[in-house]
């Protein structure tokens, strides 16, 4: 049985993405304002995991609502930042469903050095390790993404997608309102942060800050190459993940996989070929932005001639 409070926390704001793009950050800047309130666990993925779409409004539920935040009628934006739902084209018609006028805030980076910083985090998790970037940036190419659909928990390898900003915004603007979308860029959060953050705020209709501290989240760490056991290998390739958790942690495989770390692994840099080609890829997207939302991709380094 739902109480009134419970049906009162709805997220009515969402940081979408894009992935390693500043989102973290923006999560913690924005939860400093009394009338925002963003949620505890930064991803829960509500919209885009059935599992817990289906006890969102259940209070016994560990990502439903009510764990997720404290209702406070002070607060007029309660907000989570799943980066799934930039991609996962279900969630739009799920969020227009229960939420009446909900806002987005993206943040947005060099697409180019957006799904590197991808394939290095990845790398730095030992969800991969001998494939190379451009094995894993076509292969993430194909259509239809499903969160439902994971292999590694709640990381994904959407090196493409996720870089992919018309698409983003063209899947948003077919449920939603372009006056419900304001778009960031990294570098302007990161060089004039109190600025970019008050541009939310009005965005939002709330009162500005010019108070901020600093917040780093999230970092890529250094890579290093992990070696599994070969017969976890085997079983990653022939059994549901459900039963790979349990023998992960029913034979501590975690700290296993730990103790065999090797020497640090450099980060990968692509080639001047490899750049051009990307160009290219993401030409358009660079183009949509500028020309539709003013979007200084001038600032991204990789299109400095846009």
């Amino acid at each position: 049985m739902l109480n009134s409070s419970d049906r009162k926390i709805i997220p009515n704001l969402f940081i979408p993405g894009a992935p390693k793009s500043g989102t973290s950050s923006l999560h913690e800047y924005l939860n400093l304002h009394p009338m925002i309130q963003m949620s505890k666990i930064k991803e829960p993925h509500l919209y885009a995991l059935d599992e817990h779409y289906k006890t969102r409004f259940n209070s016994d539920s560990e990502r439903g609502f009510s764990k997720l935040f404290e209702y406070n009628e002070d607060v007029k934006f309660f907000g989570e930042s799943s980066t799934t739902y930039c991609i996962d084209k279900k969630v739009l018609k799920r969020i227009k469903d229960d939420i009446a006028n909900p806002k987005f805030i993206f943040i947005f980076r060099d697409p180019i050095e957006r799904a590197l910083s991808h394939y290095n985090w990845l790398t730095s998790l030992g969800i991969v390790i001998n494939e190379s970037f451009w094995e894993e940036f076509i292969t993430s190419e194909k259509d239809n993404f499903d969160a439902n659909q994971r292999e590694f928990g709640s990381v994904y390898k959407t090196y493409y997608w996720s870089s992919k900003y018309k698409n983003i915004i063209e899947n948003f603007l077919e449920y939603f309102d372009e006056k419900s979308i304001l778009i960031l860029t990294t570098e302007e959060l990161k060089n004039n942060k109190i600025a970019t953050l008050n541009k939310c705020f009005k965005f939002l209709g709330v009162s500005n800050l010019y108070n901020i501290p600093d917040f780093e989240t999230n970092k890529t760490k250094p890579i290093r190459i992990r070696k599994e056991p070969s017969f976890y290998k085997i079983v990653k390739k022939f059994f549901s993940n459900n039963f790979k958790d349990k023998l992960k942690k029913r034979l501590n495989l975690n700290s296993v996989i730990e103790e065999k770390l090797s020497i640090e692994k450099p980060k990968y840099i692509i080639s001047d070929a490899e750049k051009e080609r990307l160009i290219q890829i993401f030409n358009e997207d660079m183009n949509y932005l500028k020309d539709n939302f003013n979007v200084k991709t001038s600032d991204w380094k990789n299109f400095k001639m846009n």
